[in-house]
């Protein structure tokens, strides 16, 4: 890996795909840390494909660099060094959507505020003419205080222009595109708010609305099929997810804004469609998957430039056809067309693998488990005295990282010695872990949040009983908390990292305070004793908490930011 890209100063790689880097670096002449996003494009690309490759990447720098919004990712500039563009932008500590989906299904609370902010950052967008086209979970981020980003312009259309994207590919990630992406119509932001409409969906049941096993058969359910009701959803957002995601688009939302007023009133739409909502695919990636028309609706441009029907035409008795029998018809229509286009992107998507965990497994075994995945490994030798012999200590890409099947996985191995002490551990490791712990954290306060509610909706005053007994879920959470209380004593910080050590463990034990709060609230309801005054017992540690989570944030980041 180099030292520095123009005056950045390359710190590690942090992400990668089939087509790029991504690097946390440090701007030497501003004196910050920003995230580099560098274009790589694989051998034997032909000079077309280079250059709709370089446009569609400048594309999404011009495009987020015309946004100033606290829910976009700040884009400072694209640069160019030895012919290869690479964008600069903010560095953003926390997680994406979709690694926070990884634990399953988001609180209500805490959805419709992630949902809220998408759609902010949407309107803002959509107001300025650009479309984002590919709003999905790996493309949000969740700051540690809460906070969203929406990321990843790639595939962004400036409406009314008439630049390659207008005439070229449409892209998009299967499980999230709307129907007339599928079906390589134009689009419009209306194919955001359905997007944002899936990852509603996706965040209150766990699961991607349209999953299936294979790609096609997500296009068919996308295009045909309407997904089972939410599991445990109140009205309202049922209804406001299937108006999202209504397959006709004029029956859908038609601006981020409207959608956003009637998710935040808690109230359903004026008039709800009979829409679409629907279980995950693996299909997550981005795409090619038809020409974008310069015809009417109806048709597609085959490579010679002459129309050919598009799957709209397909008459409707046919689309009783069950998924398998569409998936021949696809490949037997991308054959007669003779561009082979859309079935080889789509068999190209299938080939990228998850990047399993390897930190702290003995170099053996993460050798096999990349075998496994059909990847293999670079091993790079260190000596850390916090480590047992052969015990990786870092992997690049990161686990959960999508890759080429094929790709290789750099490790670092230590080759010290066994040590079976952690006292001298190493800031990176012990970073690792805490950021973990930290999203951890983040988590369960919003679940305390959403408990909260709940536990008051439940209270029936006149009789002195709760409605619905809510001690499972105060369990539930009370087991979590003292887990992770567990696991924050039994690490060992280094040094540096001692005093903001122990703000965590605060935290977390402001978090206990509070439902012992709701225990003794509960309590008092059922002995007709003064419950509010018990309640009001968490009122002290959850403002401590609030108070004291943006220091230690700042001061964690600020103190690992000094270890690069």
């Amino acid at each position: 890996m180099r030292s520095h890209i123009r005056h950045y100063r390359i710190i590690k790689e942090i992400g990668r795909g089939a087509m790029g880097r991504v690097y946390l670096a440090y701007d030497e002449v501003i004196q910050r840390h920003v995230a580099i996003k560098e274009l790589i494009l694989p051998e034997g690309i032909d000079e077309e494909e280079r250059r709709e490759a370089v446009e569609r990447f400048k594309r999404e720098a011009q495009a987020a660099g015309r946004l100033s919004h606290p829910n976009i990712i700040t884009i400072h500039g694209v640069e160019e060094e030895d012919g290869v563009p690479f964008i600069v932008m903010e560095y953003l500590e926390g997680t994406t959507l979709g690694q926070a989906l990884n634990s399953g299904p988001l609180g209500t609370e805490q959805a419709v505020s992630i949902a809220s902010q998408i759609l902010n950052a949407l309107h803002y967008a959509h107001q300025r003419d650009v479309v984002h086209r590919d709003i999905k979970p790996d493309n949000v981020f969740i700051l540690y205080d809460g906070r969203v980003k929406v990321a990843d312009f790639g595939i962004a259309r400036v409406t009314g222009s008439s630049t390659m994207t207008q005439v070229g590919t449409v892209m998009g990630s299967p499980g999230y595109m709307s129907p007339e992406q599928v079906r390589g119509e134009r689009t419009d932001a209306r194919t955001d708010i359905f997007a944002c409409g899936v990852i509603l969906y996706e965040m209150l049941a766990g699961l991607n609305p349209f999953a299936s096993g294979d790609l096609t058969s997500v296009m068919y359910k996308v295009v045909h099929e309407d997904p089972p009701p939410l599991p445990s959803a109140p009205p309202y957002l049922q209804a406001i997810v299937s108006k999202a995601i209504a397959k006709d688009k004029e029956a859908r939302y038609q601006d981020a804004e409207q959608m956003n007023r009637d998710l935040l009133a808690g109230r359903p739409p004026e008039v709800t469609s009979p829409g679409t909502v629907v279980l995950p695919t693996s299909a997550s990636e981005t795409v090619h998957l038809a020409p974008e028309p310069a015809q009417p609706s109806g048709t597609v441009i085959r490579p010679g430039g002459s129309a050919a029907p598009a799957l709209t035409t397909v008459p409707a008795r046919a689309r009783r056809f069950k998924a398998p029998v569409l998936a021949a018809l696809v490949a037997a229509l991308v054959l007669v067309l003779g561009g082979g286009a859309i079935l080889a992107v789509l068999l190209l998507s299938s080939s990228q693998v998850t990047v399993p965990d390897l930190v702290g497994v003995d170099a053996s075994d993460a050798a096999s488990l990349l075998e496994k995945a059909g990847l293999s490994m670079d091993e790079e030798e260190v000596s850390y005295s916090g480590y047992a012999d052969g015990e990786v200590v870092s992997q690049v890409p990161a686990a959960g990282q999508k890759v080429e099947k094929g790709s290789r996985v750099k490790v670092e191995v230590n080759r010290g010695g066994a040590s079976a002490s952690r006292d001298g551990q190493r800031p990176e490791g012990y970073t690792k872990t805490m950021d973990v712990m930290i999203s951890e954290l983040v988590g369960l306060d919003s679940q305390i949040r959403n408990l909260a509610v709940e536990i008051n909706n439940n209270i029936d005053p006149a009789g002195h009983r709760m409605k619905k007994d809510m001690r499972p879920q105060c369990d539930g959470l009370m087991a979590s908390l003292n887990g992770l209380k567990s696991k924050a004593l039994a690490l060992s910080a280094p040094p540096e990292f001692n005093e903001v050590h122990q703000q965590f463990v605060q935290l977390v034990g402001y978090c206990v305070e509070r439902v012992n709060a709701f225990y003794a609230g509960m309590s008092a309801v059922e002995s007709g004793g003064d419950y509010e005054s018990a309640f009001n017992l968490g009122i002290a540690p959850k403002d401590a908490y609030t108070a004291l989570f943006p220091e230690f944030q700042s001061r964690y980041s600020l103190i690992k930011g000094q270890q690069r």
